[in-house]
């Protein structure tokens, strides 16, 4: 029956329960967007046109990785060491007529292993860190609470100086990361977000770590808050008023027998290097010949820097780092970085042996990096109260912060925060963000914007028809 729309009365009940009906489908155009992750249990009836990997991820920055998905498996390469890895959903076939040399694992994997601390970060990133039962390099492993599982005998140490030892190990493991070259070993997979050129690059590589453990939904909502807070820090410290400052990335090498006892000085040209420089709203010093023999030539090269970060491996005191650069207490004053005591260090969070976490978790938390790099070049930027992480004023006698097992105040199990210091495009507020549970972020987002326009609906409703 019709309509009757000159009844006021029917005009008003039409109309609300219009309303009602889109409100009852919301959570129906919702959900499907929400579940969308990948199994992390075994497949107990196999159908051949399912596709398994509902989540994926798309690489962006990253230029040595590529991920590319098929029903039941996904194919994973390492550009740089020309490896290819095949990932079979456990419980499915696993794939045939793979390309020579592939590698074959069932995912999501269980057991981990890591050879390199570069790999620690991004697996915490993702929650999986429990999931790691060995570790090598034990006296660099900065992550507290990997220290805690090795103190306390859940993750055992592999060392190559007892490669029998390490063997037996690694084979009773379902994947092990960290080896910079292509192996022989059918478990072992090589991995170069070190070398990949560029900060965001670099970052991106929690994506490809995912892959192993079907957490690629976890991976992209990582990868996009860091991306989107990068780009705020870049916009808003490219929005500081006044002279950009000269930045150097600068180290020593003393002599040695392996340098036939010849002292060198550098100034690093690495294009991540200058990204961070850049971006961080200053400019960076790219001489066209960045390496010396002589300190003259050197100290030459940056009288007019503002700002030095020195990546010497080893200088304890601002004295060190002079007398390395050749610079003596009656010429020290006429360099703008030492009048302005503007010298850098990376090694602000270290463990008791000397490991650097610069190498360690700076290497994922890319927008920290630049957050830090901000602070060094801008003091008083990204905020007042802000407190770098990695780079140490030297200059100002900064202490070093030491990580040990007793800084463990998390669990492994749970993703590991981003410490970035969260940017809302003004520099105005500091704060250290949440880690995000898989299935929240962008998701959660949605259901809150969801939920008030519930509410403001139901409430227009109420207020003009009923009322």
């Amino acid at each position: 029956m019709p309509v009757n729309f000159y009844g006021l009365s029917v005009y008003r009940q039409f109309y609300i329960q219009m309303i009602y009906v889109f409100i009852f489908m919301i959570p129906f155009l919702v959900v499907p967007t929400l579940a969308q992750q990948n199994s992390q249990q075994c497949i107990t009836n196999y159908n051949a046109q399912t596709d398994y990997f509902p989540a994926k991820v798309q690489v962006d920055t990253a230029t040595l990785f590529s991920v590319n998905y098929f029903h039941n498996y996904k194919l994973v390469s390492n550009k740089r060491t020309n490896e290819t890895f095949a990932l079979y959903q456990c419980g499915t076939p696993v794939p045939a007529n793979l390309p020579n040399g592939t590698k074959i694992f069932s995912v999501p994997v269980r057991r981990v292993a890591t050879l390199a601390t570069t790999s620690n970060t991004f697996l915490e990133e993702l929650g999986v860190g429990s999931d790691i039962v060995a570790l090598d390099v034990e006296q660099f492993v900065s992550s507290p609470c990997l220290q805690k599982g090795l103190n306390n005998g859940t993750i055992a140490q592999v060392s190559s100086t007892n490669t029998t030892a390490m063997t037996q190990t690694l084979a009773q493991v379902d994947v092990v990361f960290g080896s910079d070259t292509a192996t022989s070993s059918n478990n072992t997979v090589s991995d170069s977000e070190v070398e990949d050129p560029g900060t965001l690059n670099r970052a991106e590589w929690v994506e490809f770590y995912s892959t192993w453990f079907n957490l690629e939904d976890v991976a992209n909502n990582i990868s996009a808050k860091i991306n989107n807070n990068y780009n705020c820090l870049r916009r808003a410290a490219n929005n500081i008023t006044g002279t950009k400052p000269l930045v150097a990335w600068v180290s020593y090498d003393a002599p040695a027998s392996y340098n036939n006892n010849t002292p060198s000085w550098s100034i690093s040209t690495a294009t991540y290097k200058q990204q961070f420089t850049t971006d961080a709203g200053a400019t960076f010093l790219a001489p066209s010949n960045a390496y010396f023999l002589s300190s003259k030539d050197f100290l030459t090269a940056i009288q007019n820097v503002d700002v030095i970060i020195d990546e010497t491996y080893i200088a304890a005191s601002l004295s060190d780092v002079l007398g390395n650069f050749g610079i003596s207490n009656t010429t020290a004053s006429s360099y703008k970085f030492v009048a302005n005591k503007a010298i850098y260090r990376e090694d602000g969070v270290q463990t008791v042996a000397g490991g650097d976490d610069w190498f360690e978790s700076a290497v994922a938390f890319d927008d920290a990096v630049l957050a830090d790099v901000i602070a060094a070049a801008h003091p008083g930027y990204p905020s007042a109260a802000y407190t770098r992480i990695w780079l140490r004023n030297i200059a100002e006698g900064e202490p070093i912060k030491y990580y040990t097992a007793a800084n463990c105040t998390g669990s492994e199990a749970t993703p590991r925060a981003d410490p970035a210091f969260v940017c809302t495009g003004n520099f105005a507020v500091a704060s250290q963000p949440s880690s995000t549970p898989s299935g929240s972020g962008s998701g959660a987002l949605a259901i809150s914007v969801l939920n008030a326009l519930i509410v403001a609906v139901v409430a227009i409703v109420t207020t003009t028809f009923i009322a």
